[in-house]
Parts: C-alpha cells; sequence; structure tokens
C-alpha cells in the first residue's frame, strides 16, 4: 500500500523544521530588526498539508510581482531604503526566503503525489540547495550596528 498524504507530509516535514531552525538564526545575526526594513515574510514550519499551500500562497504574494512575475516592488523598494544592510546582503536574505518557498513548493508537490518535470519535487535536493544558500550567505554587510 503506497503511503498516504498525511504519512507523505509527516516524512518531508522533517526537512522544513531543519531549514526553518537554521534560517532563523542567520537572519536574526544579519539584522536583529528584519522586518522593520525588510518585507519579511512571517515563516513557521507547517503542522498541517494546508498550512503548506496557505505558506505558499502567502510567500510568493510576498516574494513576487503578480504583473511582472518578477521580484516583488516591496522587496526592491526596501533594498535601496534598509539602512542596516547593503544592498547584497538585502537581496541575499530575500533569496534565504525563496529557497524556503522551494522547499515548500517541493513538500507540496510529493504530498500531493503530482508529477513534476525536473527535480522541482525533489525534496531532498531542494533541501541541499536550501543549505547551499544559506551557508553561501555573505558575512558582513551590516551597515552599523543598530
Amino acid at each position: 500500500m503506497p503511503p498516504t498524504s498525511q504519512q507523505r507530509f509527516t516524512a518531508a516535514r522533517t526537512h522544513l523544521v531543519a531549514a526553518h531552525r537554521a534560517l532563523r538564526p542567520v537572519v536574526e545575526a544579519a539584522h536583529p530588526n528584519a522586518a522593520r526594513c525588510l518585507p519579511i515574510p512571517p515563516i513557521s514550519v507547517p503542522n498541517t498539508i494546508a498550512d503548506v499551500r496557505t505558506q505558499l500562497d502567502m510567500l510568493a504574494a510576498n516574494l513576487f510581482d503578480p504583473k511582472h512575475h518578477g521580484t516583488h516592488r516591496q522587496w526592491i523598494t526596501a533594498w535601496n531604503r534598509c539602512t542596516h544592510l547593503d544592498r547584497e546582503h538585502a537581496i541575499a536574505l530575500k533569496e534565504l526566503y525563496y529557497r524556503w518557498y522551494q522547499l515548500l513548493a517541493a513538500v507540496w508537490h510529493r504530498v500531493d503525489s503530482r508529477p513534476v518535470p525536473g527535480s522541482a519535487a525533489d525534496i531532498e535536493d531542494r533541501s541541499k540547495n536550501f543549505f547551499y544558500w544559506l551557508h553561501q550567505y555573505p558575512a558582513g554587510g551590516r551597515r552599523h550596528d543598530r
């Protein structure tokens, strides 16, 4: 008997727990009050399958411009206005949240059992990619200690 959606979610959730646990300290170290300057999305580890879809929708609205399909204008504006991080580091923080979005999407596709072209549904690859980007986050970048 193939695993149920709930069983697939429970197995995949371990990747989300590890990624979330690793992301928060990086964001806090880079910018202790990042939500004050940047449109940091309120992410959490989903507790249910429905939470995955809800968080994907919230992140898509936060990260992507609905008209131009690129980076949402709120992020571009924030990169230029943040006085705590230089532009490169602010962009890198947004990219970390994009990697979280990709990992959530992989979980959603695995739980939903939809065939996805390429490796978009490969949670293990997305998890490795997330941690690669996390460790590539450039050190420094703070404009001043506030």
